[in-house]
This record gives C-alpha cells, sequence and structure tokens, in this order.
C-alpha cells in the first residue's frame, strides 16, 4: 500500500521495528552492497540496504543507509525505512 512519507513512518514508529530489531526480535540480512559514489561521504563509505526478517524467513522491514569507514550511519544518522509489513500488507512510500 502507498502512503505518504509521514504516514510511513508513523506506522513505523508505532511498530517500534528498529527497536525490536535491536532487541534481536528479527534477524537481518545483507540485501545490497556497494560503494557510495557521494562526494560528500568520505572515502570507503558504503551503501547497504538491510533486510530484517522473522522467525519463519519472512521480510518484515528494509532499510537502507550509508555506513562510513569509522561505523557510524551517514546522512541523519539513522537508517531510510524503505518499506515494511504490517498485518499482512506492505507499506511503501508513495512517490511524488
Amino acid at each position: 500500500m502507498f502512503v505518504s512519507e509521514a504516514e510511513i513512518r508513523r506506522r513505523f514508529a508505532r511498530g517500534d521495528y528498529l527497536n525490536r530489531a535491536y532487541a534481536g526480535e528479527f534477524g537481518c540480512c545483507l540485501t545490497r552492497e556497494k560503494r557510495s559514489q557521494s562526494k560528500d561521504d568520505p572515502p570507503e563509505t558504503r551503501s547497504l540496504a538491510v533486510s530484517y526478517v522473522d522467525d519463519a524467513g519472512h521480510r518484515v522491514f528494509l532499510v537502507h543507509f550509508y555506513m562510513r569507514p569509522d561505523g557510524t550511519i551517514g546522512g541523519s544518522g539513522k537508517p531510510d525505512l524503505k518499506w515494511f509489513v504490517e498485518d499482512g500488507i506492505v507499506y511503501t512510500e508513495e512517490k511524488q
């Protein structure tokens, strides 16, 4: 289901998905990795897409972030949500 950026973030925050993942409720797997092409990023910064899965191996959500060589996350310092599943519905941001 396509929803606004504000709505997808609200739903994701309400479900506390990221904290639940950090607490070990979901496993994660690297979906895509490539070197950042931005001149604003330090050399060796990696663009990462990471999927989080439940115990049955079903994808629950996908985030993207830039991992700097020092281990910090670029941009806002938080992963950027791309989509997630709630009550069997896939939510993704509506493109303007």
